[in-house]
This record gives structure tokens, C-alpha cells and sequence, in this order.
């Protein structure tokens, strides 16, 4: 339910779900990181968790940096509020 809210508010383009979105990514892709690459050697399946950690990281860098998603947050919140 956690999770459908906030990709509620972020689809209505409120700032603070961007950014909110933004750090819990971050989050997810340093900690799986953390975790999957000294279990790499030993747990090949380990790859899985550095491949979403990395989507994570992409995710988070896209809500960062990309203009038209920027651009269409802010269109959202225009139409929205």
C-alpha cells in the first residue's frame, strides 16, 4: 500500500515523493550493492541483486537528471494542484 502511494503522489508530480523516491532508491541500490558483492564469489545469484541494485540506481538517477521526467513531474503538478 506503502508503495502505491507514493507512486501515487510522485505520478501527481509532488516534489517531495520525487525526492523521496529519489533517497529510498539510493538507498536500495548502495545496500544491495553492499550486500551482493561479498557474497558474489560464494553466491552467483548474487549477479540478480547487483542487477536491481543497479535498476535502482538508474531509477534514481532518471528522477535526478532526465529533463522530460522533470518535465512531465512538473506538468503533473500543474494539471494536479
Amino acid at each position: 500500500m506503502f508503495t502505491l502511494a507514493l507512486c501515487h503522489y510522485l505520478y501527481q508530480g509532488r516534489t517531495w515523493a520525487r525526492w523521496f523516491t529519489v533517497a529510498v532508491s539510493l538507498a536500495a541500490s548502495v545496500g544491495g550493492v553492499v550486500v551482493a558483492l561479498p557474497a558474489l564469489p560464494a553466491a552467483p545469484v548474487a549477479i540478480v541483486f547487483l542487477f536491481v541494485a543497479a535498476l535502482y540506481g538508474l531509477c534514481a538517477l532518471v528522477l535526478v537528471f532526465s529533463r522530460p521526467a522533470r518535465a512531465f513531474l512538473r506538468h503533473q503538478h500543474e494539471v494536479r494542484s
